[in-house]
């Protein structure tokens, strides 16, 4: 995927209803990952995360959704990695 792709999967994505359990798959798509590497993350065999609710896509990126008006842990030790998107 090029720039111009990948702006108009993220802005499809920012102007969809937001749904907190398919927003990473949504976002891993918008970024040009393969509908089967997002299958298998969807389906626990490649998705290694141990937040709940999170993927973890190995050498690329761990997110989850966090509650409305939470972010990261308080106290989250320095080179913590984690991605957390508020809904």
């Amino acid at each position: 995927m090029n720039a111009v792709e990948i702006e108009e999967a993220v802005s499809d994505l920012a102007a969809a209803p937001f749904d907190a359990r398919e927003f990473p798959f949504a976002f891993l798509g918008a970024f040009g990952n393969r509908p089967v590497t997002i299958q298998r993350l969807r389906a626990g065999s490649g998705n290694a995360s141990d937040v709940e609710g999170g993927v973890l896509q190995r050498n690329n990126i761990h997110m989850a959704v966090c509650a409305e008006g939470h972010g990261p842990r308080q106290g989250a030790h320095r080179g913590d990695d984690r991605v957390l998107f508020p809904r």
